[in-house]
């Protein structure tokens, strides 16, 4: 803060959105206030101050509605205040960056997507067009053009989770290659990268990204003929997902040739209700000559989905939801919303095996909303079902159909970890950092996922081959001593040695024989062709 106009002030809240239920849930205690430069801070009424010598501050904080205030006063122009730190009550180092409360409840997660830090709550927030307009762990705010890659590296890093990163749609490939050069340099090597072209590209309600991708996939020739898309509404739309099919293609070839095949995991986004879109995207070829080889589903390591359970249009009126109560709609949603969006899973699962690769969710969970109405008794029971405990049950058999032998999905991310409920929209598992998971039906479900996988540390993962079809690894937990091979009604058993990733797309080690005899390595994903009259070729 460099100078205030005159009778002006800087003021700042922190933690005033974070409040679930009405009340505050930010720790009491001992705030330090550490910053260089000279200038005169005032607090909100909940803040004492307890000591201050020039460059700290230490404040003593009782926690309400409306967070912390902090209001700057004045300011000396000559030695302005600057580096401004506000560390919470902690045992912590004065150096940590990460809430330690916030890492404990994310450590058992196997992969963080980080499309909200990189492209904002609406996906096209942060629009960098070049490097130079990455965001700086110097920036005052995280929240204006992102978080850095070094804070998202630096958090995978420290928990070990592989980085899922969404890069924004106005990127340019300059802005690509620093971004991967800065993975490869300081993420751990066993770590696993997963990269998309940013959320969404077909959804209308991200006008620039969807207006763009449409205007850029015309401007290439990618419009098809009306009648060659019957499913389609319009041929731009076809068009602009086939853009988007080619630029994912080219950001992960980017990353791939910077970290090495092994490493990355490029992934094609595709729209769950319309499962056309993945058959055209995954069968397009490039007429633009930038993709070599031009074919889409030979750059492509997994299709992704975001398979929401949701309440169907047919029953969403304030009436009929009204009229179900809270038992009525859990009733709904156990034996309707669910099977649906397993239908959904199938369908797009199927088109990911035709092509040889694993699908995966980019995000999922409940999707219970009302995007056609606002009313404030059934906000409220959408909002009751997300507390209430049978939605863990929900998430049992929702997650027991996300691995079920019709849909084989991998890696599911689910949409936010905490977040506030208002209105209808009740994303996260958890409502603040700290709620009890006995209060949290949605953690409690993903919790009981993970450890069910974790107690089955050595399961096996296994290619399934159908008639004329190509097979691919399905990756859990654990070091893989062998795949089982099903090809014409004749198992075969192949050594294998080396260590599965935690999710689908990760395999690195090498096939060492076969029935056959062949042998060779699988640094990207294991696809599995079958032979006439049986048995197993080398990895395609």
């Amino acid at each position: 803060m460099t100078r205030l106009e005159p009778g002006g002030i800087a003021r700042t809240f922190i933690f005033s959105s974070n409040l679930a239920d009405d009340a505050p849930h930010y720790p009491a205690g001992d705030y330090v206030l550490d910053y260089e430069g000279e200038g005169t801070f005032d607090f909100g009424s909940n803040v004492t101050v307890v000591s201050a010598v020039p460059g700290r501050q230490v404040l003593r904080v009782v926690p309400e509605r409306n967070g912390i205030e902090i209001d700057i006063v004045s300011v000396n122009s000559g030695n302005y205040l600057r580096n401004i730190h506000l560390r919470m009550p902690s045992d912590a180092p004065a150096d940590e960056v990460f809430n330690p409360a916030w890492l404990g409840r994310i450590r058992p997660f196997q992969a963080i997507r980080f499309m909200i830090w990189m492209t904002g709550d609406s996906s096209e927030v942060f629009m960098p067009r070049t490097w130079a307009d990455h965001p700086e762990v110097d920036d005052a705010r995280w929240n204006t053009k992102g978080v850095p890659v070094e804070i998202m590296v630096a958090l995978c890093n420290r928990l070990g989770a592989d980085p899922w990163f969404s890069i924004p749609h106005t990127a340019d490939d300059g802005y690509v290659t620093q971004f991967a050069q800065y993975v490869a340099a300081s993420l751990d090597t066993g770590l696993t990268v997963y990269v998309e072209h940013p959320n969404e590209v077909w959804n209308r309600s991200y006008p620039h990204q969807y207006g763009d991708a449409r205007t850029a996939g015309d401007a290439l020739g990618f419009t098809p003929a009306i009648q060659d898309v019957p499913w389609a509404e319009e041929p731009l739309d076809v068009a602009g997902m086939r853009y988007h099919a080619v630029r994912s293609c080219q950001i992960g070839d980017i990353f791939a040739r910077i970290l090495g095949a092994d490493r990355v995991v490029c992934v094609l986004a595709t729209c769950t209700e319309v499962p056309d879109f993945s058959d055209d995207m995954l069968a397009f070829r490039d007429t633009s000559h930038s993709l070599d080889p031009p074919e889409v589903a030979a750059h492509i390591d997994a299709l992704a989905i975001g398979p929401y359970f949701v309440i169907d249009e047919s029953i969403n009126t304030p009436q009929a939801l009204l009229a179900m109560g809270i038992d009525g709609l859990m009733n709904y949603v156990q034996t309707q919303s669910v099977p649906d969006a397993k239908r959904y899973m199938a369908r797009h699962a199927a088109t990911a095996a035709q092509h040889g690769i694993p699908m995966v969710a980019y995000e999922g969970g409940q999707g219970l909303g009302t995007p056609t109405f606002r009313n404030t008794e059934v906000d409220a029971l959408i909002q009751k079902a997300n507390r209430n405990p049978r939605m863990r049950d929900c998430y049992d058999d929702y997650l027991a159909a996300w691995e079920s032998m019709e849909v084989r999905g991998g890696l599911f991310n689910h949409l936010e970890e905490s977040s506030r409920y208002f209105d209808d929209s009740c994303w996260g598992a958890l409502e603040y950092i700290d709620q009890p998971r006995s209060e949290a039906p949605k953690y409690d479900g993903l919790m009981r996922f993970i450890e069910r996988h974790a107690a089955r540390p050595g399961m096996e993962p296994t290619v399934g081959l159908g008639a004329g079809s190509r097979g691919y690894l399905e990756v859990f937990r654990g070091t893989a001593r062998s795949i089982r091979a099903d090809v014409a009604s004749n198992p075969s058993r192949i050594p294998v040695s080396g260590v599965c990733s935690p999710s689908t797309g990760g395999w690195r080690g090498q096939i060492e024989g076969s029935r056959d005899g062949c042998r060779g390595s699988a640094p990207r994903k294991l696809a599995v062709a079958e032979r006439p009259g049986g048995g197993v070729s080398p990895p395609v």
